[in-house]
């Protein structure tokens, strides 16, 4: 379950219980406790909007940082692998010069 599910189930709990609440309360207690469940309710969806906000935030961060990770390995390694190349041939260019100069003797 993702993060907005959770948020949503939990707001849906909250509704349930003033829902729960507002049967066992009078009239005059009734239309007061309605505000503050509307107050409850606007105040949950900005926490929503926030917190979907801020793990959008998070996500985004989180895939730019493993993007660029990715970039740098595959840097890394295609610069060892240059070098590992490099220095082969080195060796084989060595070798061979060395093996020519033995069989002029």
């Amino acid at each position: 379950m993702n993060m907005n599910d959770e948020l949503e189930c939990e707001k849906n709990r909250k509704k349930d219980k003033n829902r729960k609440k507002n049967k066992r309360l009078n009239d005059s207690e009734l239309d007061h406790d309605i505000s503050l469940d509307n107050d409850a309710d606007v105040a949950i969806d900005v926490a929503i909007d926030v917190q979907v906000k801020t793990d959008a935030d998070v996500l985004a961060t989180k895939k730019k940082r493993d993007a660029d990770a990715l970039a740098k390995k595959e840097k890394r390694d295609a610069d060892a692998l240059a070098k590992k190349k490099k220095r082969d041939a080195d060796a084989l260019t060595k070798r061979e010069k060395r093996d020519s100069n033995h069989s002029d003797e």
